[in-house]
């Protein structure tokens, strides 16, 4: 019996240790049963967020913080979150001053300060962050998927077999490969689209490619030209999903003129506008120089598609008289790092504005040559007209004088 009473008494107070242990430190049970649960989001897009959540337990808390980065993002955002007397977690976030990216997945995590001053971190939660405005339609075949909102399936269809279209057409000018887990939205009318983009876009974008979260997005309005801009747009953006595939980080040295100049070049088709507006350019003495476009295209709406004419036919040139391999070593060239200029010189064994005035000779010929020779010819053509207009002064002088 004696043996059976120390082991009670053992027990006993144990128990009590434990009891007396959770009422004078209370944080120190708390902080290893307490846990975040039911966590969920509710938002609109592009106006607010609702990050909701429990505390289980419902315990008391000094301080609860949310914090949330989407991905591809290198900054997270940290904000104050209510906590009711119930312990629920609530937080929204207004977009107004800080919008988040679409087709991106966002993850966050609570930290609670309790009262005793002890941290407890929840597990990290996340949710995709989509265009909710509508009420999309998808297709799905193979690796890629594709949306739309306005249309029948026949749009779906048609877009889907694009794709495929447009990868053939950018197997003729690079080696490249399939594209992984892609996911095309389409929208109808450039406004729907924009709102995802920057809110201060420019009006002339009809297309965009995030290659970094295979996600294309498309503005295809219903309506005759839907076909024809679908075989424009969307191969024109499934080449920069395709080229940042092959380049990796060195996808954000190629220069401009030359990733939406490849592009351009993988469209089924061809934009007829271009061949006008270079014409006019040459005519008016406005064509831009190439090194100008090696960074970024203007923002105006004379320049901006000028920009991608003369990348798109320079390009060309580029391929068709040098071939794709020496396409392949410049782009080479700027995955390494070289400069605009640099990787010219590398691939080409050329400057940049040699290979300009080459284009510029044999895409416009005879009106380039034209201005070209009048313009070396000029003094001599003053001093031609002062040989025969002198001895003219002189026969009218000597008139005057009779």
């Amino acid at each position: 019996m004696t043996r059976i009473n120390l082991l009670l008494r053992t027990l006993i107070t144990s128990l009590l240790f434990v009891l007396l242990m959770g009422t004078a430190f209370p944080g120190l049970v708390s902080a290893q049963t307490v846990e975040v649960v039911d966590e969920g989001v509710e938002y609109v897009y592009g106006k607010f967020i609702v990050f909701n959540a429990r505390l289980d337990p419902p315990i008391p808390v000094e301080k609860a913080l949310i914090a949330f980065r989407s991905s591809g993002e290198q900054d997270t955002q940290v904000y104050d979150v209510e906590v009711d007397p119930e312990g629920l977690l609530t937080y929204t976030y207004e977009q107004s001053s800080r919008p988040l990216s679409a087709f991106t997945t966002i993850e966050y995590r609570f930290t609670l300060t309790l009262e005793d001053g002890t941290e407890v971190k929840s597990q990290p939660f996340t949710f995709f962050y989509d265009d909710n405005r509508f009420d999309w339609k998808s297709i799905e075949r193979g690796s890629v998927t594709v949306r739309w909102y306005e249309g029948g399936t026949e749009l779906g269809e048609n877009v889907i077999d694009t794709v495929q279209q447009g990868l053939d057409r950018a197997r003729t000018i690079l080696d490249v490969v399939s594209p992984g887990q892609l996911l095309i939205n389409v929208y109808a009318s450039s406004s729907d689209m924009m709102a995802v983009l920057s809110p201060n876009g420019n009006g002339w974008v009809v297309g965009h490619a995030d290659p970094g979260l295979d996600v294309i997005v498309a503005a295809l309005p219903p309506g005759p030209d839907q076909r024809l801009q679908t075989e424009q747009r969307i191969p024109h953006e499934l080449m920069h999903v395709l080229l940042y595939q092959k380049t990796g980080a060195g996808y954000t040295n190629i220069p401009a003129w030359l990733n939406e100049g490849l592009a351009s070049m993988a469209e089924l088709y061809p934009d007829p506008d271009y061949q006008i507006l270079l014409e006019n350019a040459v005519k008016e003495d406005r064509l831009l120089p190439l090194a100008s476009l090696c960074q970024s295209f203007p923002s105006d709406s004379y320049g901006l598609p000028l920009a991608y004419a003369e990348s798109t036919y320079f390009t060309r040139y580029l391929y068709r008289q040098y071939g794709s391999s020496s396409l392949e070593t410049l782009i080479a060239a700027y995955t390494d790092g070289l400069s605009c200029q640099r990787g010219i010189e590398s691939a080409y064994g050329s400057t940049l504005e040699n290979l300009e005035n080459e284009w510029r000779q044999a895409a416009f010929g005879q009106a380039a040559a034209a201005k070209v020779d009048f313009q070396e010819l000029l003094p001599w053509l003053v001093v031609l007209s002062a040989v025969l207009l002198l001895p003219l002064v002189v026969t009218i002088a000597s008139l005057r004088r009779r």
